[in-house]
Parts: C-alpha cells; structure tokens; sequence
C-alpha cells in the first residue's frame, strides 16, 4: 500500500473518534439510556457554531441522540425539554482530552433574551446547559444530569413566565433576561426579579 501521510492522519482521527464515541455510550449503557446513531450530514444549527473546531471527518462519523424521556427520566423539567437531544463529541481529532458538548432545545420558554442572553445564547433555541462547560468524554452522561438538576429550576420559573405573560395575557409580565444561569422578568411597571442559580 502506499498512503499519503494525511491519510494516515485522517485514519488516526478517525479511530480516536470511534474511542470517544464508544466512551459516551457505554456511559448510556451503564445508565440503560436507550440510543441512536444519526446522519450526522443532517443539518444542525449548532453545527455551524462548532465549525471552527471541528474536524473535517466529522461528517463521516455517525453522531448520538438520545430521547429526553430517557436521559432525564426522575429528573426534575424533564418536559421542559424538547424529544432529541444531541450529543457531540469535541477533540478527539487533536491531542486535547477528549470532550462532549450536550445540546438541548427547550420547549415552552421563549428564546433567551436581554444583554446576558446575547452573549451565551445559541441559534434557534438550541442552549447549552452552561457555555462555561464541555464536559468530559469519561464522565458526560453524570455530569450532564448533575448540570440538568441544577438549571432545571431556572428553566421552570422561565418557563411560568412566558406561560403568564402568553397564557393569562398579563401585559407587565415579561421575561427579560434567560440564560439557565439567570432568570430577570418584569412583573408589574417598573418592578423586575432578578434570580441566579446558585452551585
């Protein structure tokens, strides 16, 4: 055989790929977290935000989905979140520790607003769980649902907001600011509640 030494290259990021592919799903194994693998061609707005780091295979390597029903099952607003959420793995065509960013879409909630939102928001509602973490390739699953449970109550008190401001038509009520780190909305005139999420 004769290969180029990019081939050889490409075929070592693709085996690492495979490698962290396979330590997410024994995690969803583990879990008895049912999966599929997706055409990963299939266009994905936050794609497009990754793209300045993500490998040219990319696209030849099947990527994870898992019902919200089943990763979040006991958990806390679990119908808060939208059917699929999308799991992919970062890194593994470098030499940096492998890692997983976990997206999910919300449903009921408007899109984030206000200055705080602009900055940590994602295209079409879909919202990372924290853009401070990506988490490890080793422990995504545990670290994802520990992150779940602590948001959750933003996304919840979000959501009530955007359900009395739509539902019951109440004019002064409106969500100002939604980060899942940060809830602000205005209740009446001048008057705003601002709530962080403590750790």
């Amino acid at each position: 055989f004769n290969l180029e030494t990019q081939v050889l290259r490409e075929l070592y990021a693709y085996c690492c790929a495979r490698v962290a592919y396979t330590r997410v799903e024994r995690q969803f194994k583990l879990h008895g977290i049912p999966y599929t693998h997706v055409n990963p061609t299939i266009t994905f707005p936050l794609m497009s935000e990754l793209g300045h780091i993500q490998s040219s295979l990319a696209h030849s390597v099947p990527a994870l989905c898992v019902q919200s029903s089943d990763i979040l099952s006991g958990a806390p607003a679990v119908e808060a979140a939208m059917p699929n959420i999308r799991i992919i793995p970062l890194n593994w065509w470098s030499d940096k520790k492998a890692q997983v960013v976990t997206c999910v879409k919300l449903k009921y909630v408007q899109q984030p607003v206000g200055k705080r939102a602009a900055a940590g928001s994602s295209s079409k509602n879909i919202i990372r769980l924290s853009k401070r973490i990506i988490y490890d390739a080793a422990e995504a699953v545990d670290e994802f649902l520990e992150e779940w449970a602590r948001v959750s109550q933003m996304v919840v008190i979000a959501r009530e907001v955007a359900r009395m401001a739509k539902g019951k038509k109440w004019p002064d009520v409106r969500l100002l600011s939604f980060d899942l780190q940060t809830v602000e909305f205005a209740y009446a005139s001048d008057y705003t509640v601002f709530i962080n999420a403590i750790r």
